[in-house]
């Protein structure tokens, strides 16, 4: 017999019997298949309608968590600031996809500042046979020992500089690369690195700092291709002690990444670079001491690229070849 048919049978029992039945709540039945069939009897069977709806309504639940659940991580990991190397690595992929024009000389404008002196132009025109800067430092030397804000426009002047060997300047900062040295660096970031601590004269503080301080100054300051910058950046990326800071504004008021390097564990101080990672260029370099507080050194890069000419050589401002940083 199915429980349907002992349901039915049940229920003519209960409908012909005259006796009251006794609660289940305060006494015991002497019988327990009694008490059950009793309890069957008097118990409110679910409708069709109901056990069919039951399923459904805890699949409609279970469909609205998983939707809700989902959300929520959606909004955890959107949420989630991109780390200094997530950022690195984006501007490489942009910096990959610009064009290097062709030119006879590689330009750099920009603007530099030390503590108690305003900040000054320095421009430079880079070729493969001459090294032209027009350096304010002079300028500023002489604002700051008069106590003045304002350049005096007549001391910043063009000038071939040279080594002190007397050689041209060669590419890259400190690492003083040729032009044909710089074409000749990887486009792979492991490979660019082992190039890059060849060419620095020594490392007292470790390849890690030798190799950020040089890969940032080859940024800006070499004619370096889409793949090699591609590479320059994928460098940086893996380089340890570094975190976002955010968007910050340069000293040109563009938007752009921070990114700190903290050497102050070696007492080497901080470095914070700005990045327009959207175009995967550097737009300024600032030193801080080991507090991350006191500037000691900004250099904000407003334009970069390849110059066809270059200005012609002025005379000194102080009547004679003083070095371009000594004011007259």
């Amino acid at each position: 017999m199915n429980h349907r048919t002992a349901d039915d049978v049940m229920a003519i029992v209960a409908a012909a019997n005259p006796v009251t039945t006794r609660s289940t709540r305060t006494e015991t039945l002497d019988d327990p298949y009694a008490e059950g069939l009793l309890a069957r009897i008097t118990a409110t069977p679910p409708t069709r309608r109901a056990v069919a709806r039951r399923p459904r309504r805890l699949w409609t639940r279970a469909t609205a968590l998983l939707s809700a659940l989902a959300a929520a991580l959606a909004a955890v990991f959107a949420a989630a600031p991109a780390t200094a190397s997530d950022v690195l690595r984006d501007a490489a992929t942009a910096a990959a996809e610009q064009v290097l024009d062709t030119g006879q000389y590689w330009y750099v404008n920009t603007e530099v500042e030390y503590p108690g002196q305003p900040a000054f132009p320095l421009e430079s025109w880079h070729s493969a046979d001459i090294y032209l800067q027009r350096n304010g430092r002079a300028a500023a030397t002489d604002a700051a020992q008069n106590g003045r804000d304002e350049l005096d426009p007549d001391l910043i002047r063009v000038r071939e500089v040279r080594d002190q060997d007397g050689h041209t300047v060669g590419f890259g900062g400190e690492l003083r690369l040729t032009r044909s040295q710089v074409a000749m660096l990887s486009t792979d970031r492991d490979t660019l690195r082992r190039q890059v601590l060849q060419h620095t004269d020594h490392t007292p503080h470790g390849d890690d700092f030798a190799a950020w301080q040089a890969t940032v100054g080859l940024l800006w300051s070499a004619p370096l291709t889409p793949e090699q910058r591609h590479a320059a950046w994928e460098l940086l990326a893996d380089s340890p002690s570094i975190r976002h800071l955010g968007t910050m504004t340069d000293s040109a008021g563009r938007s752009g990444e921070g990114i700190e390097a903290d050497w102050s564990l070696r007492r080497l101080g901080r470095q914070t670079i700005i990045v327009d990672v959207e175009h995967g260029t550097l737009l300024e370099v600032r030193d801080h001491e080991n507090d991350g507080v006191t500037q000691v050194h900004r250099t904000t890069i407003l334009d970069a690229g390849t110059r066809d000419h270059a200005p012609d050589i002025q005379p000194s401002a102080c009547g004679s070849d003083n070095a371009i940083t000594t004011s007259c």
